[in-house]
């Protein structure tokens, strides 16, 4: 999305720079308006979704903009290119991101729309006017709205495709399409000083409820530990998903390695309590194996097969037993 918004910017700077009329602060009014634009666009392109109050700030800022950028122009029609561009540049890329964004967007064209309506009326004519602002309306509020709506039933049915319908949790696809990205992102970030572990979890004792007391209980075991992640991992960043059967992965990026350790044994310690305290029908302890790395190093299929490996030792070692680290030809020898 980065490129269509530079080319948008650039057009932008294209129409608000062509007409030279109005000497030296005319241009230099057209130039800040470009200025803006670009700096919101960037802005929600790399930063965090906004909040209300920043879109407040940028709804006042863009119509400021607009005004400015268009009483510099000739005529009214010149002035609403102008703003048009502007709006484009500042909103086609932030107008996808949230309903926030989206609903600002709006209301800046709607500014637009009722600051050249008379000007326009006045220069052209009624019907002309008419057409122009229709015109206008459909490719400022329509067009981004029809985008932003059908983007999000898409991104609805892509959450769906990587959520398993259990617990709640990622599944296996959108655990490694996730974790990629995440770890991308803090990579491309330059986080040097952060580390970044992974926890595979397996139950003990799991086909023995499933065998005893049949699926439904096997099924709020799973549940019981979803939710013990979902209480201990609250605060962190960390993304849990199950990746088939009764086995869990968390992938968490901390500053310290014994975070990672401390999150291992926190939700070993509270399945085991809760293992005690639900009965054998409703709960059992796990094996956890954790893997750890520093982001600027790591990769995620050697943090996967440590993990693994260090899984299997805990549960051959005994129930519950949380074993940080596997050596690499250890982790290559496990054969699943």
């Amino acid at each position: 999305m980065a490129l269509p918004a530079l080319s948008l910017g650039a057009a932008a700077g294209a129409l608000a720079l062509a007409d030279h009329t109005g000497g030296a602060p005319a241009a230099s009014i057209r130039v800040l308006g470009v200025v803006v634009g670009l700096y919101w666009c960037i802005r929600w392109l790399v930063g965090p979704p906004p909040s209300m109050p920043v879109a407040s700030v940028f709804v006042l800022t863009c119509g400021l903009t607009i005004v400015l950028v268009s009483a510099t122009h000739p005529n009214a029609a010149a002035g609403a290119i102008s703003a048009m561009a502007m709006i484009l540049t500042a909103t086609f890329a932030a107008c996808l991101l949230s309903l926030t964004v989206c609903l600002a967007h709006t209301v800046i064209a709607a500014m637009a729309i009722v600051f050249f309506a008379p000007r326009l009326s006045a220069e052209m004519g009624m019907l002309a006017a008419i057409t122009s602002i229709g015109v206008f309306a459909v490719v400022t509020i329509a067009l981004p709205v029809v985008i932003y709506f059908g983007l999000t039933l898409m991104s609805q049915d892509a959450v769906d495709a990587d959520t398993d319908d259990l617990c709640g949790t990622l599944n296996r696809r959108g655990f490694y399409r996730v974790a990629a990205a995440r770890l991308g992102r803090h990579q491309r970030r330059g986080d040097a000083t952060a580390v970044v572990g992974l926890l595979m979890i397996d139950h003990d004792g799991f086909k023995s409820i499933n065998d005893l007391f049949g699926h439904i209980a096997g099924d709020a075991a799973l549940l019981a530990t979803a939710e013990i992640v979902r209480f201990e991992t609250e605060g962190m960043e960390a993304y849990t998903a199950r990746l088939g059967g009764d086995e869990f992965a968390v992938l968490t990026f901390c500053a310290r390695q014994e975070n990672v350790s401390d999150l291992a044994e926190r939700i070993r310690h509270r399945a085991e309590v809760s293992a005690a305290t639900s009965g054998a029908a409703r709960g059992c302890t796990v094996s956890i194996g954790v893997s750890l790395e520093s982001v600027a190093s790591a990769a995620l299929a050697p943090l996967v097969r440590s993990a693994d490996a260090a899984m299997y030792r805990a549960k051959f070692t005994g129930n519950a037993v949380v074993v940080s680290g596997a050596s690499e030809s250890e982790a290559a020898s496990i054969d699943r």
